[in-house]
C-alpha cells in the first residue's frame, strides 16, 4: 500500500483483514473456507486494555492535551460490549508488515496481540495507522464492502473506538516515542472517524 507496496500486496493485506472482519461463511457442503482457529484460542489472551494502575494519570494526560475524556471514556465502555467473534492480529499496522520483493510475499509478524476480538477491528486499526488518505479509502472501501448493512452501526462505533485509542496510545507514549506529526494526524482521524460513524448511524 502505497508508493512502496504492490498492488498484489495490497490486496493480500486486505484479504488478512477481511478474514477477521466478515463472518464466517460457509460452503453449500457446510465447510467453511477458512480454517478454524485452534481450540480455546478465542477463550482469553492478551488485550490491549491498560491497567488501572496509573489510569487516573492517563485520563490526566488525555484532558490536558485536549481529548474530550467524556467521549472517550463512553465510545470506550460501549465498544467494549461489542461481541468478540473474531479472530484478530490485534497490532495490525504498517511496520508488523513485512514485504518480501524477491517473491511479493506479505509477512505479518508480532502475534502478542492475537486473539478475539470484534468483527473489523484489524483492518480498522490499519486504516489510523497508515500515512496515505488513499491507502485510507482503500481500506475502508474494503470493510464496507464485506460489512453487511445492519452491522455498520457496530463498525462505526468501533472506528470512533480504535481511532480515539490510536490517539491516545500516542499521546500517552513515552515522551521520547512521541512525534507531533503522528499526533496531529491522530486528531484528524478521530474527526474523520466520528464523521463516518455518524453516516452510519453509530453514536
Amino acid at each position: 500500500m502505497g508508493a512502496g507496496w504492490p498492488r498484489r500486496s495490497s490486496r493480500a493485506i486486505l484479504r488478512w483483514g477481511l478474514v477477521s472482519s466478515r463472518p464466517r461463511s460457509r460452503s453449500p457442503g457446510g465447510s467453511s473456507p477458512f480454517l478454524s482457529p485452534p481450540a480455546g484460542v478465542l477463550d482469553g489472551g492478551p488485550t490491549r486494555i491498560g491497567p488501572r494502575r496509573g489510569r487516573l494519570r492517563r485520563a490526566a494526560r488525555l484532558a490536558a492535551s485536549g481529548v474530550d475524556v467524556r467521549e472517550f471514556a463512553r465510545v470506550r465502555r460501549l465498544a467494549l460490549a461489542l461481541p468478540a467473534e473474531r479472530l484478530a492480529h490485534g497490532d495490525f499496522h504498517p511496520g508488523n508488515l513485512l514485504f518480501d520483493q524477491a517473491t511479493g510475499a506479505v509477512l505479518l509478524t508480532d502475534f502478542e496481540f492475537l486473539g478475539p476480538a470484534p468483527a473489523g477491528s484489524d483492518l480498522l486499526q490499519l486504516w489510523a495507522t497508515l500515512e496515505r488518505n488513499d491507502d485510507r479509502a482503500l481500506v475502508l472501501d474494503a470493510l464496507l464492502a464485506g460489512t453487511p448493512p445492519d452491522q455498520r452501526r457496530r463498525v462505526g462505533l468501533l472506528h470512533r473506538w480504535v481511532a480515539l485509542r490510536t490517539l491516545a496510545e500516542r499521546l500517552t507514549a513515552r515522551p521520547a516515542e512521541r512525534e507531533p506529526d503522528q499526533i496531529n494526524e491522530s486528531r484528524r482521524l478521530v474527526v474523520e472517524a466520528r464523521r463516518h460513524a455518524a453516516s452510519w448511524d453509530a453514536i
